[in-house]
């Protein structure tokens, strides 16, 4: 499955959008999962909102969050 399809059937099953899992499952690095919900944002597919430091992503992990159909989802380091 396509990254930006694993997105929103993640959010559906309210699963976290872990970085891990993307790199794991579709060789997907940091800088690209966060080019991949901006994209999405962008094409109303979900509200997004981006920390502005991408260079220390692994600490901003908790400061990202996802919403999808007024729910709200957080990304998380699993």
């Amino acid at each position: 499955m396509e990254a930006r399809l694993q997105v929103l059937h993640d959010l559906d099953l309210n699963l976290a959008i872990s970085p891990k899992r993307y790199k794991n499952m579709h060789k997907v690095e940091n800088d690209y999962l966060f080019k991949i919900l901006e994209e999405m944002a962008n094409n109303n597919l979900i509200c997004y909102t981006p920390v502005e430091d991408t260079q220390n992503f692994e600490g901003l992990l908790k400061d990202i969050s996802i919403t999808k159909e007024g729910r709200k989802y957080l990304i998380s380091n699993i």
